[in-house]
């Protein structure tokens, strides 16, 4: 037992000053500050680009991100092929809509704070025609312009 407890002693001693010398810096950033950062790389679209892209493009794919509770509570986009994958399972369900690396993608949620994170990883995943639907700043008022569509 003093053998083992010797044995971490050791290894901690030579870990912990090879770390606070290591002279790596870590910034922690926000949310915030991520979605600044990525509403530089993304494209954003408003409800008149939305409509024109669905009227243009039968093909093209809405992606809500937003969560079951959400959807039932607020209600969702009737229009095109719609399809509800929650923020923390895009990466793993995204295929099973969007076939290709090209098909035209639209992400949208509430508060458009979820959805330029998901596109910006859609775009990361190497799909390239990814837009964001960025007018959610309250999915009911959103709904209301856009469910006529």
């Amino acid at each position: 037992m003093s053998r083992y407890l010797l044995f971490i002693i050791l290894i901690f001693s030579a870990i912990n000053p090879a770390l606070a010398d290591s002279g790596v810096h870590v910034e922690i950033t926000d949310g915030n500050k991520m979605l600044e950062t990525v509403n530089k790389e993304i494209v954003n679209i408003n409800t008149q680009q939305l409509k024109e892209i669905l009227d243009k493009d039968p093909s093209a794919i809405l992606i809500d991100v937003r969560t079951r509770d959400e959807i039932v509570q607020l209600g969702t986009i009737r229009r095109g092929h719609n399809h509800n994958i929650v923020r923390g399972w895009l990466e793993f369900q995204i295929g099973e809509h969007a076939l290709s690396k090209d098909t035209p993608i639209i992400v949208y949620c509430g508060l458009n704070l979820r959805s330029p994170l998901a596109t910006k990883t859609l775009m990361d995943m190497g799909y390239t025609n990814v837009k964001n639907y960025s007018n959610g700043k309250r999915l009911d008022c959103l709904l209301q312009s856009v469910i006529s569509l």
